[in-house]
């Protein structure tokens, strides 16, 4: 990074949940979590996800839209860590990163 004249900083605005929060409520503090200046949001809540995948997509989908609102609209990075998507379920997961 040096060698390229930029800085690398990183935030973790994760949350541990022991407060009651988790994916489905963080999604809407995206901006008073992180920096206004953030370039990409990565998101690393999928080990906490369960139940309806189409309930997982809306809260992805409100994540982005939220960063969207923001005033240097970075993009959302899903890292997902828990399944590997197949079949119907991966073109679903492209349709997303589209």
């Amino acid at each position: 990074w040096n060698a390229a004249g930029m800085k690398l900083v990183t935030q973790n605005a994760g949350e541990g949940g022991g407060c009651g929060d988790d994916y489905r409520n963080q999604a809407y503090c995206i901006a008073q979590n992180v920096s206004p200046n953030v370039d990409i949001a990565h998101y690393t809540w999928t080990y906490f996800e369960e139940g309806d995948r189409v309930e997982k997509y809306k809260i992805r989908e409100s994540l982005v839209r939220w960063t969207q609102r923001m005033e240097r609209q970075p993009p959302v990075h899903v890292l997902s860590v828990l399944w590997a998507p197949t079949g119907n379920d991966l073109r679903v997961e492209q349709e997303l990163a589209d």
